[in-house]
């Protein structure tokens, strides 16, 4: 219950210094629609020449990329904020005073801010996946929404403590910036591995076949 009350004061106090640029609320909102239309706009364009890939409509991708765009939307309002700087406060020293507070220090790290201007993202992530479910045009019930719930928390638990991992990288390479690099893994994660190996798969097969070749492997 401790770290309960020391979370939520320091996100009241985050939220009001945040709160108090209000021009930063219609950058972020900005921002967000720009990614959520261009994150559909992708999957239009991957699903131009075909109805499905390896199992997956266009549908299901959407809903795929609202809760891509849920975990982004956590990670940046909770957790990015306090470890995006986490190798030049082990560079600076100023890491020393959070070590010698008396409150567990991965706690303090990880989780000692937020942005709320990120639950934007989140927020958008939450429109995009209800718009992916209409499409599907399936029955939702309460077990489906508590699944979906319960494997978004394992997400973000996992992601918080890779994210975490990674940047305790700097304890013994303080020169090496793994945060870009991260970020583009996880980025890969809005679409299934198999959609793009069956995606550059198809390409391939037609391009063999505009060349009329006999040889032409076919894409399954």
């Amino acid at each position: 219950m401790r770290l309960i009350r020391i979370f939520i004061a320091s996100l009241a106090r985050s939220a009001q210094r945040e709160l108090s640029h209000s021009a930063n609320l219609l950058f972020e909102g900005l921002l967000a629609v720009i990614n959520t239309l261009a994150g559909i706009a992708a999957i239009a364009v991957l699903f131009t020449q075909t109805e499905s890939l390896a199992g997956w409509r266009r549908e299901s991708v959407i809903v795929l990329l609202g809760a891509f765009q849920i975990m982004t939307g956590l990670m940046w309002t909770f957790v990015e904020p306090n470890v995006g700087w986490f190798g030049g406060k082990v560079k600076s020293g100023e890491l020393d005073d959070v070590l010698l507070q008396p409150v567990p220090s991965l706690f303090t790290i990880s989780l000692g801010g937020c942005n709320p201007w990120a639950l934007l993202t989140l927020l958008s992530g939450i429109v995009v996946t209800l718009i992916g479910v209409a499409a599907l045009h399936v029955q939702v019930t309460a077990v489906n929404v508590l699944a979906f719930v319960v494997l978004l928390g394992a997400g973000a638990v996992l992601m918080w403590a890779s994210r975490v991992a990674v940047a305790c990288v700097a304890f013994w390479a303080q020169g090496f910036e793994p945060d870009v690099l991260y970020g583009a893994l996880c980025s890969l994660a809005v679409i299934p591995r198999v959609c793009i190996t069956q995606l550059c798969s198809a390409c391939c097969w037609q391009r063999c076949r505009s060349r009329s070749s006999p040889a032409c492997p076919r894409a399954h």
